[in-house]
């Protein structure tokens, strides 16, 4: 019996010191903001789904495909465009990216997708991985990039995305 007190009282000092320290943590990124932000993509276009945590929203659309958007970070603040389509029905790469670029402008920021379409266009991507599965391109880094954290395309048979860093 004395064992198991002392087990129970090791596993509540354990619990309230992580708590403690749960309750210190203060996100770089304000949540609340966050949170706004995809409520307000969602209302730029009926039918969006926003998930459980509020950092996400989905459309399904009229082809059965589904954009979703999501945003949000603690320390690293980053958003993430994925345009799935069901199988076997992802159009050729070209489009795919063409409808994720549209998506962006008009789900999330014109801006950035305007930025996006230019970098594509002139070839300022690099392979990071390339397979039949998964192919992903990094966006070239550096003081004249208007990503200049880092923004990453992946293509795969199921559909396209683009996630970048904002801070």
């Amino acid at each position: 019996m004395r064992q198991r007190i002392i087990v129970v009282l090791a596993w509540l000092l354990v619990s309230v010191s992580g708590l403690s320290h749960a309750e210190t943590f203060e996100c770089s990124f304000d949540q609340a903001n966050q949170i706004k932000r995809i409520a307000e993509a969602a209302a730029r276009r009926p039918g969006g789904r926003i998930g459980e945590q509020g950092h996400a929203v989905s459309w399904r659309n009229a082809d059965g495909s589904v954009l979703s958007l999501s945003h949000g970070g603690c320390a690293d603040l980053g958003t993430t465009i994925r345009l799935n389509y069901p199988p076997g029905k992802r159009p050729e790469v070209r489009i795919a990216l063409r409808r994720l670029f549209a998506a962006v402008s008009e789900r999330w920021s014109k801006a950035d997708a305007d930025n996006m379409v230019a970098a594509f266009a002139q070839h300022q991507f690099e392979t990071r991985s390339e397979s039949p599965k998964l192919t992903e391109l990094d966006l070239q880094r550096g003081d004249g990039s208007a990503f200049p954290l880092g923004l990453t395309l992946s293509i795969t048979p199921a559909g396209v995305a683009v996630t970048w860093t904002e801070g």
